[in-house]
């Protein structure tokens, strides 16, 4: 190699591995709750809350109707229906999100896998 090439690469192998240790890092976690959650646990439950509310927030802007009426038909209040469609994850439980889903007219299906 001549020498120009050499210098080249040599200085550029630590972007190279930083790079690298940065992508790595992002891969030890399945999703960003399992990097921000304090248990697997609560990751979990976190996930899948998240996706919940997603899949419901669609569903109700789906039905183009008011706050009061799709509140109704989800059984819950309006301020409830205003968490569910701000993402405010914190204050609706798993318990409330299935039961919105199913009023929904939503079907769940629940995967289960042996972690590694």
């Amino acid at each position: 190699m001549s020498r120009s090439l050499d210098h080249l690469i040599s200085r550029t192998k630590p972007e190279i591995v930083e790079a690298a240790e940065k992508k790595a890092a992002h891969l030890l976690h399945e999703s960003v709750w399992d990097a921000i959650e304090d248990t697997p646990e609560n990751a979990l439950n976190m996930r899948l809350r998240s996706e919940l509310m997603r899949h419901l927030a669609k569903r109700v802007e789906g039905w183009a109707v008011g706050d009061e009426e799709a509140a109704h038909r989800l059984g819950i209040t309006e301020s409830c229906l205003i968490d569910l469609m701000e993402g405010r994850i914190s204050v609706l439980s798993l318990d409330q999100l299935v039961s919105m889903a199913a009023r929904a007219g939503m079907g769940i299906d629940l995967v289960v896998k042996q972690n590694e």
